[in-house]
This record gives C-alpha cells, structure tokens and sequence, in this order.
C-alpha cells in the first residue's frame, strides 16, 4: 500500500477478502491467509484518502480475482491518494430500488432521475459539505443482468462540483443472477454457496457486497442482509439474513475503528431492519454498532418511504435511526410514484463530525421543499375498469376516504417522523393541529394505480401498504 503522490508506503490500512482482516504494516504490506471462497480483495479507505476511482469513475478500491487456491500466492497492490484537505463534514445521497429493467427503463433513469441527482447534488454539496458520495441501496435491476453493463455505463464519468462523481453499490433481490445460478454445476452445501454463487454477477461489475469506508467521522458499512434459498427461471428466492461469517467479519471490520463513542457509523442495506429485527442476526447487527456514538441505517426493497427509532441505543445515547427510502424509479418506471403513494425519489443526509446535520428527501423532478400532497375528503377515486383477469383480490368499484374524513382534506406529507413532528394548519395566521392518521391508506394512489396501471410487477396486495397521513 503507497501514497500515490510520494511514493511511500501507507501504515495501518485494514485490508481483508470479506471473511477475515489484515492492516498494513510500516512498509505497506500486508498478508492475508485468505479464505477458499475468496474472489476479492480490498480495503477500508481510510478517511485521510480519496476513494480510488478508475477512469470512468467507478470505485477501485477493490480488485477481484481467483484467489481461492489457498496455496497460491497472490499480490494485489494499492496506491491511495491523500486527500487535500480533511474534513469531518460531507454529504450522503442514497437511492434505493431503481429496477432497470429493460433499455426504456435505462432511458428514463439516464435521462430523468440522474440528472436530477447530479444537478441537486451540484448545489446541495457546497462549502463545507462539498465532499459526497452517492450509495445505490440495491434493487438496481430487475432480474435482467443484462442491463447491468448498460446501467454501470450510465454512471461513468459523472461530476459534482467539478470533482469526480463515486458511486457506490448495495446488492438487492433483483441483483441475484437466477441464470448463472441455474446454470451452476456443483452442489450447494447451504444458503450461503447459493448465495455466492448468485452474487457473482453482481461482484465482477460493482465489486463486494460486504464493504467499509471512513469519511471524516463517519465509518460507513455496506453489507448484503439476504440469504439465497434458490432460484426461478428469472430471479431468485431469498430469506432475509446477515449469516455467523458476515457478522463476525463486521465485528473485525468495526473492532478496526479507533474511538468509536466518538464517531458516527452508517450501515446501508437493502432489506429493511424495522420490521425484521427478529430474522437471523439482525438485532446481533444492530448490537454490534451500537458502540458508535450515533448510528443510521438506511435501506430500500418496501418501496415505501418510512423514518423509524429502533430500541437499541447507541453510545452517544440517541437510538439507532433508520431511514427506509421509497422507490426511485416510481412504479417500476410507469409513474413517479412508490407504493405508499410517497413520490420517486432519494435521500440526502449531511453529516457534522460523529452526528447527522440534516436530512432530506428530494422529489425527482420537483424542488427540495416539495414534501407534502393535499386531498380532498370528499374525493373519489375510481379503479381498474379493465380484464381483472384471475385474480379473486382485484379490486373493484371506487375508492373513497371514509366517512370520518368526509368534509376535511388529507396532507400527505412523506419523509416525516412521526415521533419528533408536528404538523400544522395555518390559515389567516392561526394555527390548527392535524390528527395523525396512522395507517391510513393511501386511496388516491391506491385508485391510480389500479386504475392506469393494473398493479404492475407485483401481486395483488402490492399497493395496499398503509402511509402515515394528517
């Protein structure tokens, strides 16, 4: 490991195959015994260092190769380049469940919600929060691996402020290849081969799916929370999971962290934690970061946007927070809006040394304050009108508000936190307080779309998860 401006070797940077760890000694090296699944070796940036990039951008702070013949030898070099300046301030863009899935639906990303990222990101990235990254929270194809060359083309060569643009990638349940795992030879001991087996794909175009980084005081993980249990002709099962080798290569990689209590670590996901505490090792996950001063996840895959405290409190003594962002390409690209009537579009969240500063969810095609849509109690929505087809549960008739919201409107206001928010109706400078309806359902999007789209790409109850309204 060397510093590219001088030549000279780095010490004490965390180098590891994604089962166990290594750090660099005082002339940058490092040995790893390796592990008979290995087929990527990489490090955790150091926050002192720029993320290595390529030509077109995309991250290289990894490098992937055949290293599971444990009796070879194998040499895997690193030059890291120091940053300019350091500092504890950045910004973090997420977007989760793009599913691309067809090269109209590539069309629309590139030329829709991409550069509606980039540009926001060019004047939300200012001063001292100028240094940023974007992480993709999984789902970034729909089953067509096809597409995923094309997607990675997309990105290349992307600038923000001038700078180079990374992006930086979290595997969901679309980015399994059910082809190559169908087309495998060999034999499965258990869940985690067929989920080696299936992410192969996934590691040869956006690299590990198990990964750290250090920016400022920030100790960002990524990891993949899916087990693969088999496969169809075009996508894979999966339960949800952090299996006992990746919980205890997240356990070397966080013991790595100098003075936790005074950082801020952020784990993105693409399964959701809120919800699922109880499958495998997900609360073990959550206990693991709790030694961070303040902890953040931020996930995908419910196509909904939802802001929750879990019970675990970290060491700074505020809960772990979870940020669960809505769909970023709509309904599968055929309206701006997610399944809990949320509209398209990403997080950005800038962070102040071990603490969050500010959180923010931008619309795809609307201004940053575009945060809220008003109904009419009174409205009607009509549904499908259509085959309805086989389906027993497709809905029919019209969709209505209830009696109890019969002359009121309903603000739907996305990105809220119900816990630590009051919303409020002026008018003529008086001030009245809405009444949180919790779980209420979403009628006009539920209406729409079953009206205009027919409950694409997903199962008859695919709209019918409830929003938090006032």
């Amino acid at each position: 490991m060397t510093d590219a401006l001088t030549g000279k070797p780095i010490q004490g940077v965390p180098v590891t195959d994604g089962y166990s760890y290594a750090v660099t000694d005082y002339g940058g090296r490092y040995v790893l015994q390796g592990n008979s699944n290995s087929r990527t070796v990489y490090l955790s940036v150091p926050a002192e260092y720029e993320i290595p990039t390529d030509a077109d951008h995309h991250p290289a702070y990894y490098k992937n190769g055949n290293f599971g013949d444990t009796s070879q030898k194998h040499i895997n070099d690193f030059q890291l380049t120091p940053r300019s300046s350091v500092s504890d301030k950045f910004t973090l863009a997420v977007a989760a469940d793009i599913h691309v899935s067809s090269d109209s639906d590539l069309s629309k990303f590139s030329g829709r919600s991409l550069p509606d990222m980039i540009s926001t990101l060019d004047s939300y990235c200012t001063g001292d929060y100028s240094e940023c990254i974007t992480i993709l929270a999984g789902d970034q194809m729909t089953d067509n691996m096809s597409m995923m060359q094309p997607f990675k083309n997309a990105l290349a060569g992307k600038t923000v402020g001038g700078r180079r643009h990374t992006f930086l990638h979290c595997i969901g349940n679309h980015d399994f290849d059910a082809q190559y795992f169908n087309s495998y030879t060999g034999s499965f001991s258990d869940n985690i081969a067929r989920t080696y087996v299936a992410e192969k794909t996934f590691v040869d175009n956006f690299g590990p799916t198990d990964y750290s980084l250090n920016i400022g005081k920030a100790h960002i993980v990524v990891m993949n929370n899916m087990k693969v249990t088999g496969a169809g002709s075009n996508s894979v099962n999966v339960t949800f999971a952090f299996s006992n080798p990746q919980l205890e290569w997240l356990k070397a990689d966080l013991d790595l962290v100098e003075n936790p209590q005074d950082k801020v670590v952020i784990l993105c996901v693409h399964v959701p934690i809120m919800g699922y505490e109880t499958y495998t090792n997900f609360t073990n996950v959550l206990n693991e970061l709790k030694r961070f001063h303040e902890v953040h996840v931020v996930s995908g895959h419910a196509h909904w946007l939802r802001n929750h405290e879990h019970t675990v409190t970290a060491a700074g003594g505020s809960r772990i927070y979870e940020h669960n962002l809505q769909m970023m390409g709509g309904m599968w690209w055929n309206t701006n809006l997610s399944v809990d009537g949320s509209p398209a579009g990403y997080g950005l969240m800038k962070f102040n040394g071990k603490q969050l500063y500010e959180s923010v969810n931008k619309t795809v095609g609307a201004d940053m304050d575009h945060q809220l849509r008003v109904y009419d109690g009174n409205a009607t929505y009509n549904s499908w009108s259509g085959n309805a087809g086989s389906s027993s549960l497709h809905p029919t008739g019209s969709y209505n508000w209830g009696n109890n919201l019969k002359g009121k409107f309903i603000a739907r206001v996305w990105n809220a936190d119900a816990d630590n928010w009051t919303v409020e109706f002026v008018k003529d400078g008086v001030s009245y307080p809405m009444t949180r309806l919790s779980g209420q359902l979403d009628q006009c999007t539920f209406g729409y779309s079953w009206m205009f789209h027919d409950c694409p790409g997903g199962g008859s109850d695919a709209y019918k998860l409830n929003s938090d309204n006032y």
